[in-house]
């Protein structure tokens, strides 16, 4: 069972990904087009977002961790974590393919209202999952960096998966991350 803070964590991350997609989906909405011409725009107004809302989820774990652990955050570098997230991929890129699924999406026939729709879910999906990768890759280096750390739980979301309620039973080590 978790701890009422780790609680307050899950909230505080959950929160964090409503707060940034819902931005992420009114830029992409705000957009005058869909088209390459558009794309720049794109990318100019998303990516500070995208990085804020990464850098946010690993300072939010380091101090909740230092919370949990009653030790001072270890005042890992977000920026790295941040732009390491994705394994090499950039951010742009990730971030030009919801363009790259509107246009393919038309081109399969899909009406225009449909296809930016399906461009729009790309969007959030991936700001919902760079959330997500920052905090696990925050508790990576940090469990790296203390060894008082030697293990999580995984605590699933209301409405979890069969998948993820079974992964809930399990206790991991910090290398299974």
């Amino acid at each position: 069972m978790p701890t009422e803070l780790a609680l307050v964590h899950i909230e505080a991350q959950r929160r964090l990904r409503m707060i940034s997609t819902t931005a992420v989906e009114r830029i992409w909405q705000d957009l005058p087009g869909y088209n390459r011409e558009h794309l720049d725009q794109w990318l100019t107004r998303v990516l500070p977002v995208v990085n804020g809302a990464r850098r946010q989820s690993i300072r939010l774990t380091d101090a909740y961790l230092a919370r949990a652990l009653e030790r001072g955050p270890m005042g890992i570098d977000a920026d790295e974590i941040a732009d390491s997230i994705r394994a090499g991929v950039t951010t742009e890129e990730v971030y030009e393919r919801p363009f790259v699924t509107t246009w393919t999406s038309l081109k399969g026939g899909a009406l225009w209202t449909d296809a930016v729709a399906t461009g729009m879910a790309r969007a959030s999906s991936a700001m919902a999952a760079d959330v997500q990768l920052a905090m696990r890759d925050a508790v990576s280096q940090i469990g790296e960096a203390d060894d008082s750390i030697f293990g999580f739980e995984r605590v699933p979301n209301p409405g979890a998966c069969d998948l993820c309620l079974i992964a809930s039973t399990q206790r991991y080590g910090t290398g299974d991350l």
